[in-house]
């Protein structure tokens, strides 16, 4: 075996702190790399390169960072603030650069443009339009806006909620990406609509999707996602269970599937549950085969194991957090080994969400 043979894989990019973030965006920073989002403002310099300009635009002392991301024309509006997620590499105290670089359009200026992500409130109205060949506005909740809104141009007081009805009357603080949706043009007149995609209900307390990942509704923290990928329906959505744990809540919902290029991979959630401590029958309903693998105790059935998360290289008793989910019972187990303790897969949290019992 050669030298090379021997070296340990280069290490993963990790996370940027808050701090090295607004560092990097400034002058300084110089040899900091990882993962974060930048906010500024896009430009196209000769040669079609493309800018986040971050501090200091049009002075000697600008800050800006080569993407390569694909943009729209309205993606380089002039004064438009947007942020941008991705691999930072700040090369000199100036210039840096972002791979794998995906634009966000948020709320951070008065012109709302589809694709950005906002929080608006107002109350829900469900309908059912009918309408001359099929061409009616969708069926489902509506939110009557307490202000209205000025999107690309327009004005409207209501929007389409892209996701399962809300209760009637409902007072709600929705976030979610805008859409411009249109209907008719055949047999009626082509009419265009707002619409708000990947709705979180904020005001209960449900995290928001900002287009890359899930923040608590607490604290902004970002949230681990655990993924139940369904084997037997590949274009279905998968079902996601995201963690709260600010909140001491899991929340039910669905992601991807098969889809049109740009709309929202986030569908919204649908149940919650409590992150509670697991009481001694909940501990004795799980066990672990010879082969490590999680059963149901009562019936022999596997559990799904969703992911695992191991402690950090050279952390002394480091703890190994592994989550598994029993479909029978719409259940999700957390289990830790490890620590000074030698914890065997001694099950840390439980997280049952509301299903249809089939023997009632």
């Amino acid at each position: 075996m050669n030298e090379a043979s021997h070296r340990p894989p280069p290490p993963r990019p990790r996370r940027l702190s808050d701090a090295e973030l607004k560092e990097v965006a400034g002058i300084g920073g110089v040899g900091l790399t990882g993962y974060g989002i930048l906010a500024g403002e896009l430009v196209a310099d000769p040669g079609a390169k493309i800018r986040l300009i971050t501090s200091g635009k049009g002075t000697r002392s600008e800050v800006s960072f080569t993407i390569d991301a694909p943009v729209t024309r309205l993606d380089l509006l002039p004064g438009h603030l947007l942020r941008v997620f991705g691999l930072i590499h700040k090369t000199t105290q100036w210039v840096g650069t972002i791979r794998r670089a995906q634009v966000l359009h948020d709320h951070l200026d008065p012109a709302l443009l589809p694709g950005m992500h906002v929080e608006l409130a107002g109350v829900v109205d469900n309908r059912e339009p009918v309408a001359i060949g099929g061409e009616a506005m969708p069926s489902g909740s509506y939110l009557r806006l307490e202000r209205p809104i000025h999107l690309s141009g327009a004005v409207f007081e209501e929007l389409v909620l892209e996701h399962s009805p809300f209760p009637q009357g409902h007072a709600l603080k929705a976030y979610g990406r805008l859409e411009l949706r249109s209907v008719g043009g055949v047999e009626t007149p082509l009419r265009h609509f707002a619409a708000l995609s990947g709705v979180s209900d904020v005001g209960a307390g449900e995290p928001r999707f900002d287009g890359v990942q899930f923040h608590s509704a607490i604290n902004g923290a970002h949230l681990r996602v655990l993924t139940i990928r369904r084997q037997d329906l590949f274009d279905a959505p998968n079902a996601i269970v995201v963690l709260d744990g600010p909140a001491a809540r899991a929340f039910l919902g669905s992601m991807g599937g098969l889809m049109m290029p740009g709309r929202n991979p986030f569908h919204g959630f649908g149940a919650s549950a409590e992150i509670s401590a697991p009481s001694d029958a909940e501990r004795a309903s799980v066990r672990f085969d010879e082969a490590g693998n999680a059963t149901d105790a009562a019936t022999g059935q596997p559990l799904l194991l969703l992911d695992r998360e191991q402690p950090p290289p050279n952390v002394v008793d480091g703890l190994t957090t592994t989550w598994y989910f029993d479909p029978a019972q719409e259940i999700v187990y957390a289990f830790i080994s490890g620590g000074i303790a030698g914890f065997n897969n001694r099950m840390s949290a439980v997280m049952r969400f509301p299903h249809d019992d089939p023997g009632e």
